[in-house]
């Protein structure tokens, strides 16, 4: 049997706002899993998770990390990749890291995780200023991409009158390893 949709809605009180800075959704980057557990055995501290807006990028071959929230979790590159974006081709490291969106399931607001290797874009914010674009005190910064490797499991409905759902599909992104699981719902949120 197939699962419901995960589903991610966002309205925009002021349909400029999404002409102007384009979908983004509320987020948090945080260490991977395995550096959590060892830091955790070693009785290290966890660096607290980074909460920001990740832009639902349709031009992104990849979901990418802000350098800057990378480096403020204390991640260690794996690697590096070529990355191609408006300022042109750039060599870019890549880090293991965790994603927490919120999504909507069966009524029910969840934190959906991915986690995965992301590229790393430094100077994330010079390019996309959102210091106007509070809303409700929620955080300004830009910490990330949300790339066509993880859309392509999903069907975005973005409507220019300031409203977006992103519904996301369970049974594929599980098959494809990108969702581990989910968070038990949150305590005192509805729908």
């Amino acid at each position: 049997m197939k699962k419901a949709p995960r589903k991610i809605f966002e309205d925009y009180k002021d349909p400029l706002f999404l002409r102007s800075f384009g979908p983004i959704v509320q987020a948090a980057w945080r260490v991977p899993t395995p550096l959590e557990s060892f830091l955790a055995q070693q009785a290290q501290p966890v660096p607290d998770k980074v909460s920001g807006w990740i832009l639902i990028d349709t031009g992104a071959q990849d979901t990418c990390i802000s350098l800057d929230v990378a480096n403020q979790l204390g991640l260690r590159p794996v690697g590096l990749c070529t990355g191609f974006g408006a300022g042109g081709v750039h060599k870019n490291h890549v880090f293991s890291a965790r994603l927490d969106i919120e999504m909507e399931e069966d009524g029910r607001k969840r934190i959906v995780t991915l986690e995965q290797r992301v590229q790393a874009i430094p100077n994330l914010n010079d390019f996309y200023k959102l210091s106007n674009a509070m809303r409700n005190g929620a955080p300004s910064t830009l910490i990330g991409l949300l790339g066509r490797d993880i859309l392509r499991h999903g069907r975005l409905n973005y409507d220019g009158r300031g409203h977006i759902t992103l519904e996301f599909f369970p049974d594929t992104l599980q098959k494809r390893g990108v969702l581990p699981g989910s968070a038990p719902p949150i305590p005192g949120k509805k729908p």
